[in-house]
């Protein structure tokens, strides 16, 4: 009799565990047929990114040289970051291309010191100050992106490019004082400083599908941007490389 029933319990036990599979693949395979039929994904992204330049000279001597070396040490990177709205249409449920209009905050920054009269002490006191250099874009990108896998979390890449237009750049001075922090701020003119940009872009990353519909997609990248920032002995070239965070409804 105890073995019946120990037969009995396991084939019941069987019998559940291929039910779920079953169900389990069957959902998998529901959620895939559904996510070739959504061609088009729109939604919103934010990437905080590390900022900083390349420098570079078309003539070398030791002058540029020294200016490279000296702006390499006192010069440091910023927080930079970029947002904005996606599009996307798939090809298929693997291979799709994506567009849309981003805002971009990339540069540097550096410290000097500064020779401030203190009233109270009627003497002079040596403070540091923060010097940011920051480029603000507006950027439209173009790439491709590459979906690998067929469950909720799948392997993505995405390669392409983004040709982005500089909006304004903005100095700001942060000065040190013992008690407090005073900053200052002005925008600088455009003159002298390359009105366009094109940056090609490298990203690897995943895809979690909460749904058919909804989906976030998590992708560490690399922008490097290809033209001069100034027409100078030394230029600099800005980058950034950071992890983009985007939601988006499939359509």
């Amino acid at each position: 009799m105890k073995s019946t029933n120990t037969i009995l319990i396991l084939v019941i036990a069987l019998i559940n565990l291929l039910s779920t599979s079953t169900l389990e693949a069957q959902t998998e395979d529901e959620t895939s047929s559904l996510l070739k039929k959504r061609s088009f994904e729109i939604g919103l992204n934010f990437s905080g990114d590390l900022a900083y330049r390349k420098l570079s000279t078309s003539l070398p001597s030791e002058l540029t040289d020294y200016q490279i070396s000296q702006k390499n040490k006192e010069e440091k990177p910023i927080f930079g970051f970029q947002t904005g709205v996606g599009l996307v249409y798939n090809f298929n449920s693997h291979i799709g291309i994506e567009t849309g209009i981003q805002y971009t905050r990339r540069g540097y920054k550096y410290f000097t010191d500064a020779i401030v009269w203190d009233g109270q002490s009627q003497q002079n006191i040596v403070n540091a100050v923060v010097h940011t250099s920051a480029f603000h874009h507006l950027s439209v990108p173009l790439k491709a992106n590459f979906t690998f896998g067929n469950k909720k979390l799948k392997f993505f890449s995405s390669v392409g490019a983004s040709f982005d237009y500089l909006m304004f750049h903005k100095e700001t001075n942060s000065y040190k004082f013992p008690n407090k922090d005073v900053s200052g701020y002005f925008y600088s003119s455009k003159n002298g400083l390359s009105a366009f940009d094109f940056v090609p872009r490298l990203g690897i990353g995943f895809v979690y599908d909460f749904s058919p519909k909804y989906c976030l997609r998590v992708e560490p990248n690399f922008r490097y941007g290809l033209m001069p920032q100034t027409n100078t002995l030394v230029v600099e070239r800005l980058w950034t490389s950071g992890v983009n965070c985007s939601f988006l409804i499939r359509l």
